[in-house]
């Protein structure tokens, strides 16, 4: 559970559906919701991930 208190302003809800009660996120955009950064506009890129050799 987490608690923060705004001054002002609003957090960014991430997109759910109407009929949803709760919405499961990653810590990647706790954070970024968090930091006031829309996640509309945010672009995951892939990143490298080198494979083991196969034995």
């Amino acid at each position: 559970m987490f608690h923060k208190r705004l001054e002002e302003g609003t957090f960014e809800l991430p997109p759910f559906l109407h009929d949803q009660t709760h919405v499961v996120i990653n810590y990647s955009q706790l954070i970024l919701i968090l930091q006031g950064i829309s996640l509309e506009k945010v672009h995951y890129r892939k990143r490298y991930n080198q494979r083991m050799p196969a034995r």
